[in-house]
């Protein structure tokens, strides 16, 4: 009889951590297909870093890091988001993605646009830093 009711217990316990478990799947699969939307997205605003207007490219090589670092990142990303049980809502999840690609580049998003903007001998489009500079110290 002991044995019998240890077993219920136990098989009670099993069936209801199914739902809860089902729940994280469905939450992973979510955010997984959030995260390669985002990607697609910056990916496709990538594609404008050659640009004639230098405010245009510097926004394509910002998309560009974005795409990589989501890319490359992107497991991870999803198990914090699991971990954290981040809302579905697209706002908070864009929250979330935002302030993890900061916490990533830090101090060195300046460097990162610039070796994004260098051109095939390996000089910088100079204008292309220059407008970034000007914009950033006039929101500063």
């Amino acid at each position: 009889m002991k044995i019998t009711s240890i077993i219920f217990v136990t098989l009670a316990m099993v069936v209801a951590s199914v739902p809860a478990f089902g729940q994280d799947l469905a939450k992973q699969s979510f955010y997984q297909e959030c995260i390669d939307k985002t990607v697609a997205k910056y990916e496709r605003k990538s594609l404008k870093v050659d640009s004639d207007r230098p405010a245009i490219r510097r926004d394509a090589a910002v998309a560009t890091l974005k795409a990589s670092f989501y890319k490359s990142h992107k497991e991870q990303l999803i198990n914090q988001m699991v971990i954290q049980d981040l809302d579905t809502k697209s706002g908070e999840m864009n929250y979330f993605l935002v302030k993890s690609f900061g916490n990533f580049m830090e101090e060195n998003l300046d460097q990162a646009i610039a070796d994004v903007l260098k051109i095939k001998d390996g000089r910088l489009h100079k204008e292309d830093y220059e407008a970034y500079s000007q914009e950033k110290q006039q929101n500063n």
